[in-house]
């Protein structure tokens, strides 16, 4: 750890001579980036601050006495460091690395710290840097979606939703992100709103195509609206990208049987489901329930007894 907190700061300082010299921005180019991912591979590692704070200051007033770059443009070094290590998934890295911006504080810099903090799981922490964030720009959506990401995941669902509406609300900003509609369809399901469900579901499955839980979603939505077409394909596309989940496999036989009472299909999607450690009890009980209405008495009491 004292190694890499040691090149990390080598790295910073190569950098700020680098582009001194030429007479560059304070980007990261690919050759730094490079360098950068050889400097550390475990995304738990985490700067040693022992004995840094002097280290760090006796390098910082180096560069700046000998290369003359503006606090600013140091400050901007930093926090392009640190999106690198988000990018990287080095998250631990990229929260400690605020000890470089000594406490100053702008809206990118609490961006990266609240997505650091998110990613490690630290929702309380993620809603003081995003709080902070929002007074200075409170029309900030990337900051309303990761404070409904906190909230959702610490099973806050009105607040989430509260979060998440207001983030749709901001129009005048591109923003897309992976889990917004999901998380979304989610809410709706737990209220029984299927028709909101696919709509939010299927919107998901426009902007992420290959995402499996967008496309799981949508083949419930459509099974509780009686849609079993749509369903059905819904529940293939999740199963294509997606074929070790056995929720996929279980809604592909509850399809089967609804659809058109195929109960041959419905059986061999089963077993599929029980290879892979199906365990869920209310869905099976609905299943048994499902395949006596079929008529396949001895598939039912099979699964009864699974229970």
């Amino acid at each position: 750890e004292e190694g890499l907190f040691r090149k990390f700061l080598a790295l910073t300082n190569r950098l700020l001579i680098q582009q001194a010299r030429d007479g560059k921005g304070t980007s990261l180019n690919a050759s730094m980036r490079d360098s950068m991912r050889d400097s550390g591979r475990d995304s738990h590692m985490s700067l040693r601050q022992e004995q840094s704070q002097e280290e760090l200051e006796e390098e910082k007033k180096k560069a700046q006495e000998s290369h003359h770059l503006s606090q600013d443009q140091f400050d901007s070094v930093y926090m392009d460091m640190m999106e690198f290590y988000i990018s990287q998934g080095y998250f631990n890295l990229a929260a400690q690395a605020e000890i470089f911006l000594e406490g100053r504080r702008s809206v990118r810099s609490l961006l990266l710290l609240a997505r650091a903090e998110y990613s490690r799981k630290q929702y309380d922490k993620c809603l003081e840097f995003i709080e902070l964030l929002l007074e200075t720009e409170p029309r900030h959506k990337e900051a309303w979606i990761i404070k409904g990401h906190c909230y959702y995941f610490s099973d806050d669902s009105d607040m989430a939703e509260k979060c998440y509406m207001k983030s749709l609300r901001i129009r005048n900003q591109q923003f897309k992100d992976r889990l917004l509609g999901n998380n979304l369809g989610a809410l709706a399901v737990q209220r029984g709103e299927w028709a909101n469900a696919k709509l939010l579901y299927g919107q998901q499955c426009q902007w992420y195509s290959e995402n499996s839980n967008s496309w799981f979603g949508l083949g419930r939505a459509c099974l509780e609206l009686e849609q079993y077409e749509e369903a059905e394909e819904a529940f293939k596309e999740a199963n294509l990208f997606d074929n070790q989940n056995p929720d996929s496999w279980v809604y592909l036989s509850l399809v089967a049987l609804k659809k058109n009472k195929n109960t041959a299909l419905a059986r061999q999607c089963m077993r599929e489901a029980l290879n892979l450690e199906f365990s869920d009890q209310d869905l099976t009980s609905r299943l048994v329930r499902t395949f006596s209405e079929c008529n396949d008495e001895e598939f039912a009491k099979f699964l009864s007894e699974k229970q």
